[in-house]
């Protein structure tokens, strides 16, 4: 129960602090950073549910609801969450690597804006969209009950599995660790024009705010684009076997079968954490500390918080920031720039 216990506080950290960022986004509109922190926040907010109802001992798992209609539903959840959270990485890499890329003061014009705005939303939910529709192909049973982890789509092991969904996942995240090397070596390769290049490209966009981006994406592409291939390349041990309509959907479909665990995941803990990081370097710079305080003058409490107040009159003479995340993206600023 130890496990359940600190896996229930990390995900209810994770669950109350992810969103905060999400109104310093909005200005300017960052579509991928925002998708993101939501895929995240949804991931958590089912693996928070989950563990409290399906987090029993051995006695009360095997007697516990079988989740009907509720488990239906939050397994496509939990599948285009597993597939946004990556996508949305994709899209933040790509717009950071083009943002290096461009050379001198450009004005986008309307229609651009549409253009890239539209290019954002369809890789941030297309593959979402797309595996939950698929997924009734290959469903050989409504889902499965994991201890602590709760509903859990499955999966039919037979060849049409691995281009309908298990090849989906690599591809996305092959295209966003090339995105996120690509923005790497530009950061390197460039220093020198990198305030001018962000300065000119992004309107209202700072060294540090395109750092704190860079450094949330390069760290979802490092943790989760091993694991995509680690689970690829587990989905594919397993003997495939000739695929049938009707054997997948038979009339025991509807069983849903209870499986003991005495852990979880990793893949369940790494979104918790990643939405914990996400808060670290996207809710606690200067930006983020300068909204607070207007929501906390908006209702009264600004009185309770007069260290707030100070801190916001002297980031407004300095222009600096004194949060963990500056300071780490300030650091690796410095290191390329040493490099």
């Amino acid at each position: 129960m130890a496990i359940k216990i600190l896996f229930l506080i990390v995900c209810f950290i994770a669950i109350i602090i992810t969103p905060v960022p999400l109104r310093w986004l909005t200005n300017p509109m960052n579509v991928p950073a925002i998708c993101l922190i939501c895929w995240i926040t949804i991931f958590n907010t089912i693996s928070f549910i989950n563990a409290l109802i399906w987090g029993g001992d051995d006695d009360q798992f095997e007697t516990s609801w079988k989740g009907a209609i509720f488990c239906d539903i939050e397994i496509k959840f939990i599948i285009a969450s597993s597939a946004g959270m990556m996508a949305a990485t994709t899209a933040m890499s790509r717009n950071l690597a083009r943002v290096m890329e461009q050379t001198g003061p450009l004005y986008k014009t309307k229609s651009v804006r549409r253009r890239e705005l539209i290019q954002d939303l369809l890789i941030c939910f297309w593959p979402p969209i797309y595996l939950m529709s698929v997924h009734y192909i290959v469903q050989p049973n409504r889902y499965y009950i994991v201890r602590y982890v709760g509903c859990t789509p499955s999966v039919d092991n037979s060849w049409p599995t691995i281009p309908l969904i298990y090849i989906w996942p690599p591809i996305i995240g092959f295209a966003a660790a090339y995105y996120a090397g690509r923005s790497i070596y530009l950061v390197r390769n460039y220093q020198k024009k990198f305030s001018e290049d962000v300065n000119s490209s992004i309107s209202g966009a700072s060294k540090s705010r395109f750092m704190r981006l860079f450094i949330i994406s390069t760290f979802m592409v490092s943790v989760n684009f091993p694991i995509v291939l680690y689970i690829f390349y587990h989905n594919l041990k397993y003997p495939m076997i000739p695929y049938s309509w009707h054997l997948v959907h038979t009339q025991g479909w509807g069983y849903i079968p209870y499986i003991k665990n005495d852990s979880i995941q990793f893949d369940h803990w790494t979104p918790a954490f990643a939405g914990i990081v996400c808060f670290i370097f996207f809710g606690t710079g200067r930006e983020a500390t300068q909204i607070y305080k207007r929501w906390f003058e908006a209702v009264g409490l600004e009185a309770y918080f007069p260290d707030l107040l100070l801190r916001k009159k002297a980031l407004a003479k300095t222009g600096g920031g004194s949060s963990m995340g500056s300071w780490v993206s300030r650091k690796l600023f410095s290191s390329f720039s040493t490099s």
